[in-house]
C-alpha cells in the first residue's frame, strides 16, 4: 500500500494543475492513481484535505460534488501544499519548451502554452522562470520593444 502522504500530495499536485477548474473524485482518481483508479481510493485523502482546508468542495445536487485546490488560504500555506516536486515537474517543461523552441527564445505566456495549456496565463509560470534565471538555467533578455523579456535555455544560450 502506498504512502498516504504521496496520496494527499499528488492529489494536491492534481487539483493545483488546473486552479480555476474543478474535479469530481473519479476524475481526480483517474489523475492520480490511473486509469484503473476509484473514487473509493481518493474519498478518503479528499475529505481529509477538505477538513485541513487544502482543498474546497462544493455539493452539486443529484451529482458527485466538485473538488478545487483552495485558493483564499494564505500564499505561504499554499506554497507549502505545492511540494517540490510539482515545482520541479514545471521547471523540467519550461525548460524543454525553452530547448525546443526558437533560438531568439521565447514570450512568458508562449512557455505558459505550450508548458501548462492553451489556457495559462504568463503569470503561471513568472516566478518558475525568474527562480530558473536566479540558478542560471534560463537567460532573459528584453525584446526588441523592450516592454517584455524573452527566455532560453542557457543550454541553447552557451551553446551547450
Amino acid at each position: 500500500m502506498e504512502p498516504v502522504d504521496s496520496l494527499e500530495q499528488r492529489v494536491l499536485n492534481a487539483l493545483a494543475s488546473k486552479p480555476a477548474g474543478s474535479f469530481d473524485a473519479l476524475q481526480v482518481a483517474k489523475a492520480v492513481i490511473g486509469p484503473q483508479g476509484t473514487q473509493a481510493q481518493v474519498n478518503p485523502t479528499l475529505y481529509k484535505l477538505h477538513k485541513q482546508r487544502k482543498i474546497e468542495r462544493t455539493d452539486r445536487e443529484g451529482a458527485r460534488p466538485l473538488w478545487k485546490i483552495n485558493l483564499s488560504l494564505p500564499e505561504a500555506e499554499t506554497a507549502d501544499a505545492l511540494d517540490a516536486e510539482a515545482a520541479a515537474a514545471l521547471d523540467a517543461k519550461i525548460i524543454a519548451t525553452l530547448e525546443r523552441g526558437p533560438a531568439e527564445g521565447l514570450y512568458a505566456l508562449q512557455i505558459a502554452k505550450v508548458a501548462i495549456g492553451l489556457k495559462a496565463k504568463a503569470t503561471e509560470v513568472n516566478s518558475a522562470l525568474y527562480r530558473l534565471f536566479e540558478e542560471g538555467k534560463v537567460a532573459k533578455e528584453l525584446s526588441e520593444g523592450g516592454s517584455r523579456p524573452l527566455w532560453r535555455s542557457t543550454r541553447i544560450a552557451s551553446g551547450q
